[in-house]
């Protein structure tokens, strides 16, 4: 199976099965990861405001390139940046 891209479309990694994976990295190695916070924006906008937006971005940049967009990394949030809003989730160290 050849790789194949239609211009227009993002490439999304999830979608790949292993088989194309190794069949891509054969004549590409970049992907896109899309980074972005999950932090309060007041009370007019949800937390994944900044995650959203690079999820949108990347997927334009890979639809408009051909290089496959990646799962975000773990979504988490600034603790002391959040810590005083309700809704809030994160992890602290631990020793």
């Amino acid at each position: 199976m050849k790789f194949e891209w239609k211009k227009g479309n993002p490439v999304l990694w999830e979608e790949f099965t292993w088989e194309e994976v190794e069949e891509y990295v054969e004549h590409c190695n970049m992907v896109i990861i899309p980074v972005g916070a999950i932090e309060q924006h007041g009370p007019h906008l949800p937390l994944v405001t900044d995650t959203a937006q690079a999820m949108e971005i990347s997927k334009r940049v890979s639809a408009n390139t051909g290089v496959p967009l990646i799962p975000p990394p773990s979504r988490s949030a600034s603790r002391r940046a959040m810590a005083t809003f309700p809704a809030h989730s994160g992890c602290a160290p631990t020793r």
